[in-house]
């Protein structure tokens, strides 16, 4: 990361977030995604952007979408960014999230997950987003796999 201290600021992005794509399962009332024409990054493309960021000094990623557990690619663009150095951050609703899963995200490098989770309660969740079963089964197993889990609270 590089610091300019004449400028007092930072020539490279601290953090980078790129999504992945725009495929989601959820059907959250305040999305501006649309279920059809759903497109994602060409992992080609995508490891070329973790090149040039990697070349900035940029230390940290985030993957977000849609939801990157639907990425084609998720797993071997983890591995690509965890040997470029960075510190890899993902975001997701957690529907498609499993232990084992889990268990292969934090082995490729990932160190930590964001879940959406937009309320307390189901009720209170429920007025903006779906999925809160979803987000609290992925904290839960966040927690058993000894995760990094952060709550992404809109």
């Amino acid at each position: 990361m590089m610091y300019n201290r004449k400028k007092n600021c930072y020539i490279s992005p601290i953090n980078v977030n790129i999504e992945v794509t725009e495929k989601c399962d959820l059907n959250c009332k305040f999305c501006f995604k649309k279920s059809d024409g759903l497109k994602e990054i060409d992992f080609i493309l995508l490891c070329r952007y973790l090149d040039q960021l990697a070349e900035l000094g940029t230390p940290a990623i985030q993957f977000s979408g849609g939801d990157p557990l639907l990425y084609s690619y998720l797993i071997p663009a983890i591995r690509y960014a965890h040997a470029k150095g960075f510190y890899i951050r993902m975001s997701t609703s957690g529907k498609t999230f499993s232990l084992s899963y889990a268990g292969e995200l934090k082995q490729a490098g990932l160190d930590t997950l964001h879940v959406s989770l937009n309320g307390s309660t189901e009720s209170i969740h429920s007025e903006t987003r779906d999925g809160f079963n979803y987000s609290i089964k992925a904290i839960d197993i966040a927690h058993q796999m000894n995760m990094l889990c952060v709550i992404n609270w809109v």
